[in-house]
């Protein structure tokens, strides 16, 4: 596929200003053809060999060759056509492809690496008596417009419960899981301008959490004040 696409877009331009420099000399070559057309025909249509006059031949000769010509470029612009659009297609698939594929490993990392921190943090915790494992999700877990990237918050969420259980009662699991975060606002503004002002006009207080405040939810549940709290996503 990219031999197909280095090779579409170098010959393209090769084929285009070919195609410029024949239109701008064709005049020329056309009234030259015409003139020695004329100067052989010219002694056949005195011997009488030649029916009508040299002009009406070459007029009648002209018109089937310009529909041969709007012919070839018809078939050649449809073959054209064809190809340029079955290379895009497969271009733009092949994107596609790579992207999701992108996309689904990196929440896939996301998954694998939340689980490896756990694995390898809760066994000092469990000799110690007393562990606590805070998980970062998303609110995009609890929506559906979010595709894979929701799929792996809600994954986390599950994982989240299941060491609740599989670790107590010397580790408490518990994770965090907040939406927009206000400090990340003005790198949304980019894609959609009015985008702050909508979540915003959504949320009870007009305002959205910080990261300070997030980080202190992830603190409290930490400290003493949580002991009794494992398996909850805030």
């Amino acid at each position: 596929a990219g031999v197909v696409l280095v090779a579409f877009l170098v010959l393209i331009p090769i084929l285009v200003i070919q195609l410029v420099s024949f239109v701008q000399s064709a005049p020329e070559i056309v009234r030259g053809a015409r003139t020695s057309l004329e100067n052989l025909l010219q002694p056949l249509a005195d011997s009488g060999l030649l029916r009508g006059t040299p002009d009406e031949f070459i007029k009648e000769l002209e018109g089937d060759l310009l529909g041969l010509a709007r012919s070839v470029g018809r078939n050649i612009l449809g073959g054209l056509v064809s190809f340029v659009s079955g290379t895009v297609s497969l271009v733009l698939s092949l994107f596609g492809v790579l992207f999701v594929a992108v996309y689904l490993l990196a929440n896939v990392r996301k998954i694998k690496a939340t689980y490896l921190m756990a694995r390898a943090t809760a066994p000092g915790m469990r000799r110690e008596g007393w562990g606590r494992i805070v998980n970062v999700s998303a609110s995009s877990a609890f929506v559906r417009n979010r595709s894979i990237y929701g799929l792996a918050n809600a994954a986390i969420i599950t994982l989240t419960e299941e060491l609740a259980v599989e670790l107590a009662p010397e580790v408490n699991g518990n994770a965090v899981a907040p939406g927009q975060i206000q400090e990340s606002l003005e790198e949304l503004k980019d894609y959609v301008p009015d985008w702050a002002d909508q979540v915003i006009a959504a949320t009870p207080r007009r305002r959205l959490a910080t990261r300070g405040e997030v980080a202190g939810i992830v603190a409290m549940l930490c400290g003493p004040v949580f002991d009794a709290v494992t398996g909850v996503t805030l």
